[in-house]
């Protein structure tokens, strides 16, 4: 499929095979029972593997490779295995990525890929998902307590479920080659979203190397009978409180009437 790449969509196609296979290897067993949704179709490689493990709705961004992906896919789109959709799921107003329950698949652009995380971990739908983003930005949702990396986006990302680094892909797996690598991650959802967590850990981590105490904006004498209470020092910093301290903390801020909602959300 011949194709210039459009930079300012961020596209650098995957172009080794064995990373392929490995990413649609690691796809978990129970997605079988769910709908595959695949979220940047691009020359469709990844795609084509897909529908060998089901039935495929995938979104594309580009109209320029509606043509070409019809052609591709004819007898899929015929036979009604796979769907393709050419719109930005990032547009659309509605909370919800895809209308059922399904398991998520993407090679997402460097520039959406923080964003569109945080709405398939807020999505009811979004059972769990593999994708590949900026290796730097892997890190940060798979840190876990204590490790630099730790950040707000972790302690959302574990209060739902279970997230795991699973490999790395070198900038030359791509075409055009980007100027960082990436990694695949894999999430698995348990839990249901705790919306009050997301605006508690905006304060807490806006200054991270400050202490956690400083970084909370709540009256410090009842503060720290909080901290007392759950055992917490004083000097801690936002990166050494594991994910159920949060959710402890969260609880017993909301119990003494101390913690009200924001819509902001983390980043």
């Amino acid at each position: 499929m011949s194709f210039s790449h459009k930079k300012h969509l961020g596209q650098n196609f995957l172009k080794d095979t064995l990373i392929k296979d490995r990413i649609f290897l690691s796809i978990p067993s129970f997605a079988k029972d769910l709908q595959i949704v695949e979220i940047g179709t691009g020359l469709g490689d990844l795609t084509q593997r897909l529908l060998d493990f089901g039935k495929v709705v995938t979104y594309e961004i580009d109209k320029d490779l509606e043509a070409p992906l019809r052609s591709k896919f004819d007898s899929a789109l015929k036979d009604g295995s796979l769907e393709i959709r050419f719109k930005n799921i990032m547009d659309s107003k509605d909370t919800n990525i895809f209308e059922g329950d399904y398991f998520l698949v993407a090679n997402l652009p460097y520039y959406v890929a923080t964003a569109f995380i945080l709405k398939a971990l807020k999505d009811k739908n979004c059972k769990g998902f593999l994708v590949m983003i900026q290796k730097e930005v892997a890190l940060k949702f798979c840190a876990l307590s204590g490790q630099k990396e730790f950040c707000a986006l972790s302690v959302l990302s574990q209060s739902l479920g279970e997230i795991k680094y699973l490999f790395d892909v070198e900038a030359s797996c791509f075409e055009p080659v980007p100027k960082v690598d990436s990694a695949v991650i894999y999430f698995v959802k348990t839990k249901s979203f705790i919306s009050d967590l997301e605006s508690l850990l905006r304060q807490a981590f806006k200054s991270p190397r400050k202490m956690l105490f400083k970084n909370l904006e709540i009256d410090k004498k009842e503060l720290e009978e909080v901290f007392i209470k759950l055992n917490l020092s004083l000097q801690i910093r936002p990166h050494q409180v594991s994910t159920d301290t949060y959710i402890d903390l969260l609880n017993q801020l909301q119990k003494v009437g101390k913690w009200k909602t924001t819509t902001k959300e983390v980043t």
